[in-house]
């Protein structure tokens, strides 16, 4: 917890370090999007209007507070409160979070338990290489990958946009993928680990099916790392 609370202080320091760090002056930026004429009045004004002519801490802790109360201040290109424009967007969000979660699922528990199950067979060299593969790609790279393969090339898919379930597959399995690899490995070494255990020895001495062994005893003891994660 309290490294947990740590990082999370340090973020947020980063955070507000990192947006005066840009080499644009924000008071600019905010009458060019607003389509005001940048004038050193003008400019003086926005910045009263925005706090920056505040000292540094002073802007700090203001802008804690009302990030706090979830008071983000108001979009310069919407012209709408942050905190709306975020909450609009909530939904798609939750919706390709759900979607990858379902493939991480789908993708990575079988091939964990296979590649476990026929260690150093076919099946297992083939899944390895394949989480090296996934794990060296960068997401946006396989993202556009797939756009590429399925949406441009085969044209099955949909290359943009929010509707069926079709456009969710590419971006949720984008996601997928760049998690899979992990899970994968942490799977793997899980039943490997639990089945030189005694108990799955007893198990099969007792005359346990294989099967039963694996999903009761098994499985249910290498999961709770990859649940976590």
């Amino acid at each position: 917890m309290v490294d947990a609370h740590s990082n999370f202080i340090r973020h947020i320091v980063a955070s507000f370090i990192l947006i005066h760090l840009v080499p644009v002056d924000p008071a600019e930026a905010y009458l060019n999007l607003s389509k005001t004429a940048v004038s050193e009045e003008a400019l003086q004004a926005a910045r009263v209007e925005l706090g920056l002519d505040q000292p540094l801490v002073v802007q700090y802790l203001q802008w804690l507070g009302d990030a706090l109360r979830l008071d983000f201040g108001i979009s310069y290109v919407s012209k709408k409160p942050v905190v709306e424009e975020i909450l609009s967007y909530l939904p798609a969000t939750l919706q390709l979070a759900a979607g990858a979660i379902v493939l991480l699922i789908v993708i990575s528990i079988p091939i964990g338990i296979l590649s476990a199950l026929y260690k150093d067979r076919w099946f297992d060299h083939i899944s390895r290489l394949f989480v090296f593969a996934v794990s060296a790609m960068r997401s946006f790279w396989l993202g556009f990958l797939l756009v590429y393969f399925f949406s441009m090339k085969l044209n099955v898919l949909p290359l943009m946009g929010r509707g069926g379930i079709t456009h969710l597959i590419l971006p949720a399995l984008t996601l997928a993928l760049a998690y899979c690899s992990s899970f994968i490995r942490l799977l793997r070494t899980g039943i490997l680990n639990y089945l030189k255990s005694p108990f799955v020895l007893y198990a099969r001495l007792r005359g346990i099916k294989e099967s039963r062994v694996i999903g009761t005893h098994v499985l249910r003891n290498a999961l709770p790392p990859v649940t976590t994660a």
